[in-house]
């Protein structure tokens, strides 16, 4: 059985493979992976406040939408939100609401 710790290993990898770059300030994140008590931000390539880099560059092939979420928190920085509740207080801090997991704009609204 492989376990989240091993998928989350594995997928920190996965983005290092695939020159995904990654930044020390939250606030300039679209994702959150935390792997052995560090904490990783997927850069959002902000250039004059415009977001350069789109959340499909965390779709890598083997993961679903719901494998990432699960796996890591999905920051949608112009709409101040994360998606998953596994950074809560990180949330709280910035002043960020959370939407569940299961039902967002990733993997879709529930009516």
């Amino acid at each position: 059985m492989v376990t989240i710790m091993t998928n989350k290993t594995e997928y920190l990898q996965a983005l290092k493979d695939n020159d995904v770059e990654f930044t020390d300030n939250v606030r300039d994140a679209i994702y959150i992976l935390t792997v052995k008590g560090k904490s990783y931000f997927v850069d959002a390539g902000f250039y004059h406040g415009i977001r350069s880099i789109d959340h499909y560059e965390l779709k890598l092939d083997g993961y679903s939408w719901e494998d990432i979420i699960q796996m890591g928190t999905v920051v949608v920085p112009e709409t101040k939100c994360f998606i998953g509740e596994k950074h809560k207080r990180l949330a709280k801090y910035l002043g960020y609401k959370i939407l569940p997991e299961d039902n967002n704009h990733i993997v879709g609204w529930k009516n």
